[in-house]
């Protein structure tokens, strides 16, 4: 791929999605935050949800933040539809991306999400520098890293059930790195060499769990760096008609 892209998400609308906005601005990268208008657990206030789209990208993540397939035929639609509205009535501001929660989907979900008006829909398949994938006007959203450390057997998982074998061979090169953050920067070597889209994407939460805020802030630098090889989009962007 000829083409070398650096794009994150955030998962959730956790509060400490203040902290991940801070940051990004600091290290100059983009960001699209999914947020559901309900969440089981924390969740900004509106008013910090307008505060966060005047520099990002708020996409949708459902209403109630449930997995698509653990719903009714006739609760789908509402649940996509609706979280696309709110976002909007929220922010002012189209939504043009809507991410899947727990990353639970099939082919139906697909078509609810293409029917409501989104461009693009962000999964949860990791290892990936692959673009968007087309799938009917909608585009459907790999990502490379999450801002968490899995054992390596969640990565084999990851691939196998999705039958992303495309991605094996980022899957080797990362099989002995040991953290997330180690992960990022080998993919990095890949990336500047060949190109592709590089996806960090995560949830707030589980940064602060882990004690990770300086782990992720040295990550956040490196793709800083790496701007200079090529562009930064948020996911609407990335998913946007071309010409």
């Amino acid at each position: 791929m000829d083409v070398h892209i650096i794009t994150t998400s955030w998962d959730d609308g956790h509060p400490l999605d203040l902290k991940i906005a801070g940051l990004l601005a600091r290290y100059e990268l983009p960001g699209t935050f999914y947020i559901p208008r309900c969440s089981q657990s924390n969740r900004l206030a509106e008013k910090e949800i307008r505060e966060i789209s005047q520099s990002f990208e708020i996409g949708a993540h459902t209403l109630s933040h449930r997995s698509l397939t653990s719903l009714s035929g006739n609760e789908v639609n509402p649940e996509v539809e609706g979280s696309k509205a709110w976002i909007e009535e929220v922010t002012g501001k189209s939504c043009r991306v809507f991410a899947f929660p727990w990353g639970k989907f099939s082919g139906r979900h697909v078509s609810a999400v293409r029917s409501a008006g989104f461009v693009g829909c962000r999964t949860t398949e990791l290892l990936s520098l692959a673009a968007p994938l087309e799938n009917a006007g909608l585009k459907i959203i790999p990502t490379t890293v999450q801002a968490y450390s899995h054992p390596l057997a969640a990565y084999a998982r990851n691939i196998l059930r999705r039958r992303a074998f495309r991605n094996l061979s980022v899957f080797f090169r990362c099989a002995r790195a040991g953290s997330w953050a180690r992960c990022l920067e080998l993919i990095l070597g890949t990336w500047r060499a060949h190109g592709g889209v590089l996806h960090l994407w995560g949830h707030s939460s589980e940064i602060d769990a882990a004690g990770g805020w300086l782990i992720l802030e040295d990550a956040l630098s490196m793709l800083h760096d790496c701007r200079k090889y090529g562009r930064v989009m948020s996911n609407g962007e990335l998913c946007a008609p071309s010409g």
